[in-house]
Order: structure tokens, then sequence, then C-alpha cells
């Protein structure tokens, strides 16, 4: 599993000089991670390269990438369950916990999608004051043109073929 850190992400969590790794030939086991902050507060974007499926999580107390790592499989793991996924967790982040590698970002067309993303969250954030946990069930019932105009949340459960 790849998890793809930008440049900020990589600050804030105190990562190091991170390699390029090339795209993986299965894109369901990378994730992109970005920072981004809203109204005084830290929040980290992590978003699966196949399915643009997204978790947005507060960052205080987020000090490393130990922090992040202790608090984002759970974050995922709580908006899977939600939408009944739990077997995509188990085969898509459980079983591949022990095998995380550390790269740089290379595909600006989720860049991209990241940031209208993260426009979506500061409006939700400023307007609303809605939870990260809420704003990633907004974000993944939101069609992206990245993945054909579909949102994320259905392109995850072509995968649950695998229960």
């Amino acid at each position: 599993m790849i998890f793809r850190f930008t440049k900020n992400s990589q600050t804030k969590l105190k990562t190091g000089r991170l390699p390029a790794v090339e795209e993986s030939s299965n894109l369901l086991y990378e994730w992109y991670v970005n920072v981004f902050f809203c109204m005084r507060h830290k929040y980290f974007i992590t978003t699966n390269a196949a399915t643009l499926f997204t978790v947005i999580i507060y960052g205080a107390g987020i000090k490393d990438d130990t922090d992040y790592f202790g608090h984002i499989f759970n974050a995922v793991r709580q908006q899977m369950q939600d939408v009944s996924l739990d077997l995509i967790f188990q085969r898509m982040i459980s079983s591949k916990i022990s095998e995380i590698i550390y790269a740089n970002t290379i595909n600006r067309s989720i860049l991209g999608s990241m940031n209208d993303m993260t426009a979506m969250a500061k409006l939700l954030i400023q307007e609303d004051q809605l939870p990260p946990f809420e704003i990633s069930k907004f974000i993944n019932d939101t069609p992206f043109k990245y993945i054909g105009m579909h949102d994320p949340l259905d392109c995850l459960v072509k995968y649950k073929k695998y229960d």
C-alpha cells in the first residue's frame, strides 16, 4: 500500500524527504494525503487513488506520521462501516497495514480533485460547521470528472463484489 504525501503534509508529519515511486498497477492500494487549514484548525484529507474515496480528519494532536496513521485507519474504518463496506476495509487496508510505502505525489489529476474537495470542505466547515465525518460523507457522494462523473462511494461499492 502506497501513501503519497504532498510537500505540506510531509512537513507537518515530519516524514523527511520521500522518494518518487512509480504509480502502482492497482490504484486501489494508493492513497494521497494533504493538509489544509480552515478557521485556524488543521485538517488532513486522505483520498484513495482509484475511487477518490475520501476521509477528512482533524489535525489536532497529530504531530508525525505515527499519530497520523493511528487516526486515519480508524477514520477510514468508520467511514466504510457507515456504508456497510467493512469487508472492503479489511481487504484494502487491514491486510496491507504492514506493507506501507511512503512516496511523493505524482498524479496531478488526483491532486486537482483533492483541491476541489478541500474547497468543498472549507465551505462546509465555515458555513455549516459540519464535522469531518459528515464532510467526508458529503464528498463521497459528489461526482468527480476524474472518475467519469461518478461519485467515490459508487466507485468503491463496485469493489464489494469480493463479499
